[in-house]
C-alpha cells in the first residue's frame, strides 16, 4: 500500500511549483459554548489579519468563521476590568459556594468580514464548495484557534484528536482529513493549528490520517502549537493583548515582523533565504513562547514514524537517542541549530553531554513538580475544610447568602457589610483560609514556573532527536520515503507568499 501511494504524493509533492496560482485562508475559531469563546481566540483571527495587510495580501481571500457567526447573542467571553469595590462580593460568592465568574462579561462577535459560524457543517459546505472550486497549484491555509480534544477511542497510536466546532459535533484527524479530501489533489494545504492536543493533525499527511497506509496524495504540511497527547496555551478572557502568549502569537510576529500590539521584531531567516520561512517561524516560536506549548510539524511527524534512533544491533554510523551534542550540531540544518543553541542558552546547558544533561534535568524538575503537587493537596484540603466551615457560619447567620441568585443578597452584602465581616473576621478558619489561598497562588505561581522550565527541557530535547532521526532517515528508511521528507521539508521552508 505505501509504495503504491507515494509516487502520487512525490509527483505532487516535487512537481508543483512553489509560487501559487492563488492562495486563500480559510480561518474556523472559537470553542462549542460562550464559556469557550474566550476574548483571546477571537483577537488571535483579528492579529492574523492584520498580519496579512502587513504582508500585502489583504486581497487574499480569507473566509473566516467564528463562534455562532456573528448574531447579536452575547457569546464571547471576557474578563471586566479589576475592580476592588468587588473584591468583598467575590469573596462571599466564593464562601457561599456558588459557582463565581462574577468577573465573566459576554459581548457579540466582532469579527469583520465573518462568513459565519464556526460548525460542524459550515465547515464540511465549505470544502464542498468553495474548497472544489480551488484549483491545481492553489494553496489553502487552514488556521483553527480554538478548543480540541484528546483521542477518545484508545485504540491504535493515540492521535485521533479533535477540533471543537460551536454547538456541534467536533471533527476528529479523520474526519477532518475527509474534508481536504474533497480538495483537487494538486491543492497544496498548509495547517496552522493551535488548540490542545492539536499535534495529532500532524497525521494529515497520511492517507486517513494512518501513517501504515502511505502518504496522501495532496501535498501537505503543517506546524501545531503542542503534542497530540498535551494541553495547549493560549486561551484566556483576558482583554489584555499584551500579555498573549501562545504558539500563534509568535509564529505571525516572525513572519509579519510585527507583534500583536504593533511593537517591531527581526524576522528570523536562520539559513539565508532571503525571506522568513514556515520553518523560521517554527523555531522562532519554540524560542520565545514562554508557554506549556511543546510545538511539533509534519515533518516531526514523518520522522518518528519513519526514522529511529541506533540500536545495539546497528553499526555506529546511526546515531543513538542521547548522542553527542557536537555531532547533533553537525547533523542539523541552520534552522535547528538556532533551536538547539538558543534553547541551550535558556537551559545553561554547555559541553558534549547536553543530551544526557538535559534528560536529568528534566527528571529532576519533574520530582519537584511531584513534590508541589503533594504539598498542594494538602493546602487544598485546609482551604476547602476551613471554607466549609466558614460557609455554615454565613449560612446560619445570613441564610440568603447561601442562595444563589437570592433577589435579597446583593441588599444584604450592602446593608450588613460591616456585620459580616465581623463574623467572618470572628471565626478562626477565617485566617486559614486566607493563609491557604495565599499558599495556593504561591503553589500555582511555582508549578507554573517549573512546568515551562521543564517545557524547555522537553523543547531542547524534541529538536535534538529530530536532528538525529533526520541523520538517521537515509540509513534506516526506504528511498521513497527519504524522498517524501526532502519534500516535505521544502515544503514547510515556503512561506505565505512563497
Amino acid at each position: 500500500m505505501l509504495c503504491r501511494l507515494l509516487p502520487a504524493f512525490l509527483s505532487f509533492a516535487l512537481l508543483t511549483p512553489l509560487a501559487r496560482a492563488e492562495t486563500h485562508f480559510l480561518t474556523f475559531g472559537g470553542g462549542p459554548s460562550p464559556d469557550y469563546n474566550q476574548i483571546s481566540l477571537e483577537k488571535n483571527i483579528q492579529y492574523l489579519q492584520h498580519v496579512l495587510v502587513d504582508l500585502g495580501l489583504a486581497k487574499v481571500p480569507n473566509d473566516i468563521y467564528f463562534a455562532d457567526g456573528g448574531s447579536s447573542f452575547h457569546v464571547v467571553k471576557y474578563l471586566a476590568p479589576d475592580d476592588p469595590a468587588n473584591d468583598f462580593a467575590d469573596e462571599i460568592s466564593d464562601l457561599a459556594m456558588h459557582s463565581g465568574g462574577l468577573e465573566d462579561r459576554y459581548a457579540p462577535v466582532t469579527l469583520h468580514p465573518l462568513n459565519g459560524p464556526s460548525t460542524h457543517d459550515a465547515l464540511a459546505t465549505w470544502f464542498s464548495t468553495t474548497g472544489k472550486s480551488l484549483h491545481a497549484g492553489d494553496r489553502l491555509v487552514f488556521y483553527f484557534t480554538g478548543h480540541g480534544g484528546a483521542d477518545s477511542s484508545r485504540l491504535g497510536v493515540q492521535r485521533n484528536t479533535t477540533m471543537e466546532m460551536w454547538d456541534s459535533p467536533a471533527f476528529t484527524v479523520r474526519e477532518f482529513l475527509q474534508q481536504l479530501d474533497k480538495l483537487d489533489p494538486a491543492v497544496a494545504v498548509t495547517l496552522i493549528m493551535v488548540q490542545c492536543h492539536s499535534g495529532g493533525f500532524a497525521d494529515a499527511i497520511y492517507t486517513d490520517g494512518d501513517y501504515r497506509q502511505g502518504l496522501a496524495r495532496q501535498p501537505r504540511c503543517g506546524f501545531f502549537s503542542t503534542t497530540a497527547p498535551r494541553l495547549a496555551a493560549g486561551c484566556t478572557p483576558e482583554m489584555n493583548e499584551e500579555a498573549y502568549q501562545d504558539f500563534s502569537t509568535h509564529f505571525f510576529a516572525a513572519l509579519s515582523g510585527k507583534t500583536r500590539i504593533g511593537k517591531a521584531v527581526e524576522k528570523p531567516d536562520y539559513d539565508h533565504k532571503g525571506y522568513t520561512s514556515f520553518t523560521d517561524a517554527f523555531v522562532y516560536a519554540l524560542l520565545n513562547d514562554d508557554t506549556i506549548d511543546i510545538p511539533i510539524s509534519t515533518s516531526d511527524q514523518l520522522l518518528r514514524d519513519f526514522s529511529h534512533f541506533r540500536t545495539r544491533e546497528e553499526t555506529t554510523d546511526i546515531l543513538e537517542n542521547n548522542a553527542p551534542y557536537a555531532d547533533v550540531l553537525a547533523a542539523a540544518s541552520p534552522a535547528q541549530r538556532a533551536a538547539l543553541e538558543g534553547l541551550s542558552v535558556q537551559l545553561a546547558l554547555t559541553g558534549n553531554d547536553r543530551l544526557p544533561k538535559a534528560l536529568a534535568m528534566a527528571r529532576d524538575l519533574q520530582s519537584e513538580r511531584n513534590a508541589l503537587t503533594r504539598s498542594r493537596r494538602a493546602t487544598d484540603n485546609a482551604f476547602n475544610n476551613a471554607r466549609e466551615r466558614l460557609h455554615d457560619a454565613l449560612a446560619h447567620h445570613f441564610p440568603e447568602l447561601g442562595i444563589p441568585n437570592h433577589p435579597d443578597a446583593a441588599k444584604i452584602m450592602a446593608t450588613q457589610h460591616d456585620a459580616i465581616l465581623a463574623l467572618l473576621n470572628s471565626q478562626k478558619d477565617y485566617q486559614v483560609y486566607h493563609d491557604a489561598e495565599k499558599k495556593r497562588d504561591d503553589l500555582d505561581e511555582q508549578e507554573d514556573a517549573l512546568e515551562r522550565k521543564w517545557v524547555t527541557t522537553q523543547r531542547f530535547l524534541e529538536r535534538a532527536r529530530t536532528v538525529i532521526l533526520a541523520a538517521n532517515l537515509p540509513k534506516v528508511a526506504k528511498p521513497d520515503i527519504v524522498a517524501a521528507y526532502q519534500a516535505l521539508i521544502a515544503r514547510e521552508s515556503e512561506t505565505f507568499s512563497k
